[in-house]
């Protein structure tokens, strides 16, 4: 999709993707949701800390990625640069307003 955009060749196989997705996002979130179903004391008093911790290691990681492959941001051009910048901002926001409605 956003291959043509940044006059770069772009090639993923749909299987292969839904692979990554359901094995970096879709298990863990699985398997979080059958802790708290079955130990909700544990998860609450780990949850908050397990949180912050993968914060933490998060803004550690896009930093460092940020550092070693700055490169990338000039490869880039200031228009991928830029659809980078609005997509983490809507991410942002949507995390900020689901977290102020649970207070």
């Amino acid at each position: 999709m956003l291959g043509p955009l940044l006059d770069y060749p772009v090639s993923l196989r749909p299987d292969r993707a839904a692979l990554v997705l359901a094995k970096s996002f879709l298990l863990p979130l699985a398997l979080g949701m059958v802790v708290r179903r079955l130990f909700p004391a544990i998860a609450e008093r780990v949850g908050n800390r397990l949180m912050a911790i993968a914060g933490l290691v998060l803004t550690a990681c896009a930093l460092s990625l940020l550092i070693l492959h700055w490169d990338i941001l000039i490869v880039a051009r200031w228009s991928g640069v830029l659809i980078l910048a609005g997509l983490i901002a809507i991410s942002l926001a949507i995390g900020h307003r689901r977290r102020s409605r649970r207070r």
